[in-house]
């Protein structure tokens, strides 16, 4: 008897033995749950001038009114032909958000674009310490646009300057406003595919409109950095906000069709501001000309004039007034019912306790520009005398703000 059972045990080892020896991979899908693919992104993207007054043997430049465009009507689905300007990659081959265009390549009818290409448009500037890579200096070159490096003016959203201008129904277009004179513009698009999990990635954030700029590849499936952040779809990865990551993109290849430098100007460049300190990256408030004058306040302006000989491989430079245009410089009182009229005024040597025509420095790019002040009445005493006699508040408040300088023609620098 005691053989068999020895047997029977010996049979119960080798059956445990070979179930634990086998070897396989077991998939499951619960109810409720998501299967991750990867989030899209740009193997390429930039920007071009289609419109503009400024032609340079055929290549057309930055300008006020000039219109340019991120060109996402050129991307084709399963597609050999790729363009450097709108190169959308997803590993999983899902379809990218492009509504309207005319020729998507190959896409499965079900899978027709419902959703346009989403592009914000900026004005900036580097912050101190930086410079772009096209300017002179030895500050430190960007490399990728957050708040140390890259300074926001005005992100521009009025629909008259951003908006789908014929020809391009896929992603918003923008006219250069006149606001963006001296500064550059940068924008950020965002990949979006029509299906999938994650359907966005991070948003590409484009500094330089003279170079192409390139995002890396998910290595592998899922939401990416800090997913659950994105309140508009909690499997999309972190928006990224301050580009902490290399997620948000980084400078290729030169891309000499797209609008990078400064945005000239006619022969100068006037900003007036509400409030100002060059410490603070969100801190600069430019006046509109629908402001009007606030009590006991102090305003700021920045006056760069356009140098007589632009600087070989940069263009348009601008320098300070001289002193005897700084003699000239006068803070207009606006009449804004009125077309903006200017009928009073303020200068330096007439009211020297109300202007300041030495109110310290403020970097804007590379280069340093003086900083002009201007500061309103505390009590209806402190006004001009035209003031107090113009009805319907007898003082400086309700009324718009302005500059005027008489500017000395063909002026040339001392070595």
């Amino acid at each position: 008897m005691q053989p068999k059972n020895k047997i029977k045990c010996l049979v119960v080892a080798m059956a445990v033995l070979s179930t634990s020896s086998f070897a396989a991979t077991i998939i499951e899908k619960k109810a409720g749950t998501t299967v991750m693919g990867h989030f899209p992104y740009f193997e390429s993207i930039g920007s071009r001038v289609i419109e503009s007054s400024i032609n340079d043997n055929g290549t057309l430049k930055i300008s006020v009114g000039a219109k340019i465009e991120v060109p996402s009507y050129l991307y084709q689905y399963n597609s050999n032909t790729k363009s450097p300007l709108f190169n959308f990659g997803d590993q999983d081959n899902d379809v990218a958000a492009i509504l309207g265009n005319p020729n998507p390549g190959q896409i499965p009818p079900a899978l027709v674009p419902d959703k346009f290409t989403e592009v914000q448009w900026y004005i900036i500037e580097a912050m101190p310490g930086f410079r772009f890579a096209d300017e002179p200096g030895t500050e430190k070159v960007i490399e990728r646009w957050n708040d140390e490096q890259v300074k926001i003016i005005r992100k521009i959203e009025d629909e008259q300057f951003v908006n789908f201008f014929e020809g391009n129904q896929n992603s918003k277009a923008l006219i250069v406003p006149e606001a963006a004179v001296g500064y550059r513009i940068g924008f950020w698009a965002l990949p979006q595919t029509e299906t999938g999990v994650p359907n966005a990635g991070n948003w590409v954030k484009v500094f330089d409109l003279g170079r192409l700029f390139t995002q890396k590849a998910p290595e592998e499936p899922g939401p990416g950095e800090n997913p659950g952040l994105n309140p508009d779809n909690p499997n999309n990865p972190d928006p990224d906000p301050g580009c902490n990551n290399e997620k948000c993109g980084e400078p290729g290849g030169e891309n000499p069709d797209g609008g990078g430098g400064i945005v000239p100007g006619e022969n100068w460049v006037i900003n007036i501001y509400d409030a100002m300190d060059p410490t603070k990256n969100d801190d600069d408030v430019l006046v509109k000309d629908t402001d009007i004058l606030k009590v006991d306040h102090q305003y700021y302006a920045t006056i760069r004039i356009r140098k007589a000989t632009p600087t070989e491989g940069i263009g348009t430079v601008y320098r300070d007034p001289t002193p005897e245009e700084l003699e000239t410089l006068e803070w207009e009182i606006l009449d804004t019912k009125d077309g903006n009229k200017p009928f009073a005024s303020y200068k330096s040597s007439t009211n020297p306790t109300r202007v300041n025509n030495d109110a310290g420095s403020v970097t804007i790019g590379s280069e340093t520009f003086k900083k002009y002040s201007f500061t309103t009445q505390a009590t209806n005493d402190d006004a001009l005398q035209v003031l107090k006699d113009k009805g319907p508040n007898f003082s400086e408040q309700g009324w718009g703000l302005g500059i005027k300088l008489e500017i000395q023609e063909n002026y040339t620098e001392k070595p």
